[in-house]
């Protein structure tokens, strides 16, 4: 069984320029460098008692922490309704000029209906803009799917560490600073720092798509925190 340390994690829905200064910020991070005796004053927790067994956080530090820092979970925006998503695939702006061709086209054939050309022109144009809709429609549709089924890597329990007794909580309720213990077939409830492991792997195959599991090692770091073996992700599975 693995023994780790839960890093600082804020789930917040970003948009494209908070998401890239988010990741400089996990790139920047200094927590998996540090001597765990510094690491232990960072986050203000308490690895061991005086006997050398885990000890972590008391029940009162991790409320405060929780209605500090929110769940470890991650948040969903609010989506719009299938109709107004395919209304929006069907209005893009070079689907808008089309549809006014299409428009043009039909008044066309009103001023001249003894020549079907302009109608015919313009059901094509009609034609070929609902069906690139339906076609992105489908796209954002299965991507969207991707992004939902990725809740099933996240486990609904973690055991932990507090006050030096062993329990299984709620993973929504971690925060940084507690202690967690993984072992192998567990799903990795937080974003933590390695303290013990015994030949423990992880496959980042949720993440990076890598194939190969990769080995973990409590005293092994690097500067990159996405390539350190130290460190194990949010989602990734415990081999």
């Amino acid at each position: 069984m693995d023994t780790v340390l839960k890093n600082k994690k804020k789930g917040k829905n970003v948009d494209m320029q908070e998401a890239v200064k988010s990741n400089e910020k996990v790139r920047d991070m200094v927590l998996h460098t540090i001597p765990v005796a510094q690491l232990e004053q960072e986050l203000e927790t308490k690895l061991k008692n005086s006997e050398g067994k885990w000890h972590g956080l008391n029940k009162e530090q991790a409320k405060v922490r929780l209605d500090k820092y929110g769940e470890n979970a991650l948040t969903e925006k609010k989506g719009l309704p299938w109709y107004c998503v395919f209304a929006q695939e069907l209005t893009g702006f070079f689907s808008l000029l089309l549809w006014f061709g299409s428009l043009l086209c039909f008044i066309g054939y009103a001023l001249m209906p003894s020549d079907p050309a302009n109608l015919y022109l313009g059901l094509v144009l009609a034609g070929v803009v609902f069906l690139t809709g339906c076609f992105s429609y489908y796209q954002t549709s299965k991507s969207a799917s991707l992004m939902a089924q990725f809740k099933n890597f996240i486990p609904p329990k973690a055991v932990a560490v507090r006050n030096g007794e062993v329990s299984e909580i709620d993973a929504k309720t971690l925060v940084p600073g507690d202690i967690i213990k993984v072992k192998g077939g567990d799903n990795v409830p937080a974003d933590i720092r390695i303290l013990q492991s015994h030949e423990m792997k992880v496959s980042n195959a949720s993440l990076t798509g890598e194939s190969e599991d990769l080995l973990r090692l409590a005293d092994v770091s690097m500067k990159n925190p996405l390539e350190s073996p130290n460190l194990a992700f949010f989602g990734t599975q415990c081999t």
